[in-house]
């Protein structure tokens, strides 16, 4: 009977253990409870998270680089040879977008990046691939500003009734002679470089152009090595394509 009381003693007491683990065990965290998510949940999820994903990895810097080339700068090159030899065909130059936002922009003597005015056929539009067409893109120099009087005679360049020291055309200068025009507010007389005759489109042929037609300032000769640097008192040529 010893035995058996024994046993039962022993048993007993593995119980009272068992029953004290459980009674002291702590409650599981917070955490641990959740609820099953539906399918449409997961599946939201799964997109957003996906999408997100994306977005940083293309959308992102795809869309930084069109607000840089929008708003920022980009690369020209340079067709034709309105403005030789300053500037010779094939060249890569760098425009600043930006001076578009500038109020006092642009100065006398500038190179500017600007579209021919509208309705000015056949120097307005130009073709593109699949037959589709643009505005004409010119790179010139600012010669005249809002309320200037401008005047060409014998190819020479009047101001204001005075001279303009044209340090920069080229050698042998046409013979052109124009009117006298007074530029309206907003408006702006751009010339190329290179005054041979024939040489350069510019607004001897298609007028003033406005200040919304400024596209940029060319700043900055990229190629040829050979010609690196700032263009201060560089030109443009004759067209431009970006």
């Amino acid at each position: 009977m010893a035995g058996v009381q024994c046993a039962i003693d022993f048993f007993t007491s593995l119980i009272s253990v068992k029953d004290w683990r459980v009674k002291t065990r702590p409650p599981p965290p917070a955490s641990y409870h959740f609820e099953q998510s539906s399918p449409l949940c997961c599946t939201l999820t799964y997109v957003l998270s996906r999408s997100l994903k994306l977005f940083k990895s293309w959308l992102l810097p795809l869309l930084l680089l069109w607000l840089f080339y929008t708003f920022i700068g980009t690369l020209a090159r340079i067709n034709g040879s309105s403005m030789s030899p300053t500037l010779e065909d094939g060249m890569a130059v760098w425009m600043w977008k930006w001076s578009r936002f500038n109020s006092s922009w642009p100065d006398y003597g500038e190179v500017v990046a600007t579209l021919v005015p509208p309705n000015q056929t056949p120097y307005s539009t130009e073709s593109r691939i699949f037959g589709s067409e643009r505005r004409t893109r010119y790179v010139k120099r600012v010669v005249g500003k809002p309320g200037d009087t401008l005047e060409l005679k014998e190819g020479e360049l009047l101001r204001n009734g005075t001279k303009v020291a044209e340090k920069y055309t080229s050698s042998e200068v046409a013979a052109f002679s124009s009117e006298k025009i007074t530029l309206e507010p907003n408006q702006y007389f751009v010339l190329g470089d290179n005054r041979r005759l024939g040489e350069s489109i510019d607004s001897r042929f298609f007028g003033p152009v406005t200040r919304l037609d400024l596209l940029g300032r060319v700043s900055w000769v990229v190629w040829p090595l050979s010609s690196w640097g700032s263009s201060e008192d560089v030109v443009a040529s004759s067209t431009t394509t970006w």
